[in-house]
């Protein structure tokens, strides 16, 4: 997690989940759903992405220094 290119990745994956669920939420006042529901399961599949890479961070920043 130290690294700061996986920090950029991360950094980059959470705003393109904050602009999707921007465009869900224009799309539904729009009442265009099937579009917003495209912007949800999009948003939804890159959360899941965040959470497991920075799961894999944590675990790996626990970890004790090899002897």
């Amino acid at each position: 997690m130290n690294d700061s290119r996986t920090r950029a990745t991360l950094s980059a994956r959470v705003q393109q989940v904050i602009n999707e669920l921007h465009a869900a939420r224009l799309n539904m006042a729009n009442i265009d759903y099937a579009e917003a529901y495209k912007n949800l399961t999009y948003a939804d599949r890159e959360m899941k992405l965040i959470r497991r890479r920075f799961r894999e961070g944590i675990s790996k920043a626990n970890k004790p220094p090899r002897k």
